[in-house]
């Protein structure tokens, strides 16, 4: 995992001029980093070259593979045998579009219509290259929103969470959801969030 954003990315988004504060943002960054990654249960910003062994359940016709988007599979092994190293000893190689279906944006690899994976621990195997070295101009915008709000109601640059000084009340009124990431940022990642069902 790497930062989503630069410093000087957040400081061209909150128009922030000086070096007053470089340290506490910078010293943030990584953590929103981590937010976000963790909320969209993926890594942005690196390609993976991936070989992966999944266990198949009883009548399993489709597997989510660990990193997504897909940007290519080079193989899908079905009820397979590994040697004393680990090394695929046997196995049926499956060939899309016939055999099974690939869903690149979400990771998903299902096989065709009224076909099943071969059940038992690590039976398929699958190779295939993942990610984008390039964060998404979107998941910037929404680590900028998330880190903005974070550093201003920790008291950064002149922003706070509240203040009352007599007749006079300020309150920040983003949302806050209950896992600390604001509404509009999880609105802004929607696209890029894998939802389990």
């Amino acid at each position: 995992m790497g930062n989503l954003i630069t410093l000087q990315e957040f400081k061209d988004y909150a128009g922030i001029s000086v070096d007053t504060w470089d340290n506490q943002i910078t010293a943030l960054i990584p953590g929103i980093s981590k937010m976000i990654e963790s909320y969209c249960q993926r890594i942005f910003g690196e390609v993976k070259q991936v070989t992966e062994r999944l266990d198949i359940g009883e009548s399993q016709s489709k597997i989510l593979l660990y990193y997504y988007p897909l940007n290519s599979v080079g193989s899908v092994h079905d009820d397979c045998a590994y040697d004393e190293n680990g090394d695929l000893l046997t196995g049926s190689l499956l060939t899309p579009n016939s055999d099974y279906l690939i869903y690149h944006r979400i990771g998903e690899i299902t096989r065709a219509a009224g076909l099943f994976f071969t059940e038992g621990h690590q039976k398929v195997q699958v190779i295939y290259e993942a990610l984008s070295a390039i964060v998404p101009e979107d998941v910037k915008l929404a680590a900028c929103r998330q880190l903005s709000y974070v550093w201003r109601s920790a008291g950064g640059g002149e922003g706070k969470e509240s203040e009352k000084i007599g007749d006079y009340s300020y309150k920040n009124s983003a949302k806050l959801m209950e896992d600390g990431i604001l509404g509009i940022v999880k609105e802004i990642l929607a696209y890029h969030r894998r939802i389990l069902t």
